[in-house]
């Protein structure tokens, strides 16, 4: 917060049903939201706010939030079903199909380096 006014963050809206489920919800940081619910089985819902890749080709925020990222989902346990949720500010391309199966046909244009690292991380944790 500067000057009273909230420049980052992210949120997670859910109905009163949801809200009586959810055990806790927080964040190490304001890019980050981790929500735990319990129904008939455990839920634990990411959200997450990626920055958009500079200019200047510095990715160090870019990295330092997957590396929070990492951390939040290795806190998780097992038995929990995750739900990734959030605006990555990544590009895939078509192209990625090849390494990446997962992502069939749906890509467009060039991938950027947010679009790379989010499949890196999403096939490190599959």
């Amino acid at each position: 917060m500067k000057d009273g006014v909230y420049r980052q963050g992210v949120g997670l809206m859910m109905n009163k049903e949801a809200a009586k489920s959810c055990l806790d919800c927080g964040g190490n940081n304001n890019r980050i939201l981790v929500a735990r619910f319990m129904t008939n089985f455990r839920i634990s819902v990411i959200v997450v706010y990626a920055p958009v890749e500079p200019a200047d080709g510095d990715t160090s925020d870019s990295d330092e939030i997957y590396l929070h990222l990492q951390e939040q989902i290795d806190r998780i346990p097992c038995r929990n079903s995750v739900f990734l949720l959030g605006d990555f500010n990544a590009q895939v391309s078509r192209n990625m199909d090849r390494c990446y199966p997962s992502l069939g046909k749906l890509g467009a244009g060039k991938e950027n380096s947010n679009g790379y690292r989010l499949f890196q991380f999403c096939r490190y944790n599959n």
